[in-house]
């Protein structure tokens, strides 16, 4: 479920972020992925959250015991990223 937000309320929703962040430089953001199955999808996903300007952003991926690679491929491409993050891995229980 997510939440609606109409495009005039979303710009506003920037701008006062971008000011937020402007002016308290050092803001970490937290970027939480959740991910199942997601091996063929996920680099792509994390690439992009790395190429935003925004410097301080923390990636957390939360693989929800996923029966593919999803773990491997997500630190694959997180390895060398240059920004902090996090592999969570919940494993699969009965």
């Amino acid at each position: 479920m997510g939440i609606y937000i109409p495009r005039k309320g979303f710009d506003v929703l920037l701008r006062a972020f971008g000011t937020l962040c402007k002016k308290h430089n050092n803001l970490i953001i937290s970027v939480v992925v959740p991910a199942y199955n997601a091996e063929m999808l996920i680099a792509t996903s994390l690439q992009a959250i790395i190429a935003q300007d925004y410097p301080n952003l923390e990636i957390i991926v939360v693989n929800d015991a996923s029966t593919d690679g999803t773990e491997a491929a997500a630190r694959r491409v997180l390895a060398n990223c240059g920004r902090l993050f996090s592999v969570i891995t919940n494993k699969k229980t009965a």
